[in-house]
């Protein structure tokens, strides 16, 4: 079994790392991206994309910070998760072919919040079932 401690260095270097993937592909020109979505709809696929991307980013971020208190966890989790989001957006506004989209920005914190409420559901399905 693993050490608490090298569990929680596990975690935050999974954190960062993901972190450091999200800036990666943020930076990367419009052009060398795969476009997913389909000229004629409305809605563009890369705004899942942005959802999934943010969702383990805030999972990622609540297992690493499980053992502080929920309230702060959550309240550190808006505050970073919507400023690393809109970095990575206005960041893309010095990127050539990239923009700021602020649907993706919504995408993003949209991702934040449905990793909080997967963690919540996980912990407590597993308080049920350990009962």
């Amino acid at each position: 079994m693993i050490k608490p401690e090298l569990k929680q260095l596990l975690l935050a270097i999974s954190f960062f790392l993901w972190s450091i993937l999200i800036i990666f592909f943020s930076v990367i020109p419009g052009d060398d991206l795969v476009n997913l979505g389909n000229e004629d709809s409305r809605f563009r696929w890369d705004y899942l994309e942005h959802f999934a991307v943010f969702s383990l980013f805030a999972i990622l971020f609540l297992l690493w910070q499980r053992n502080n208190p929920t309230r702060k966890v959550f309240i550190a989790l808006l505050i970073t998760g919507i400023s690393f989001a809109s970095f990575t957006e206005l960041l893309q506004l010095f990127i050539e072919s990239r923009s700021f989209n602020y649907i993706d920005l919504l995408f993003n914190i949209a991702g934040l919040h449905s990793g909080y409420f997967i963690i919540k559901t996980v912990q407590r399905f597993r308080l049920r079932s350990s009962s």
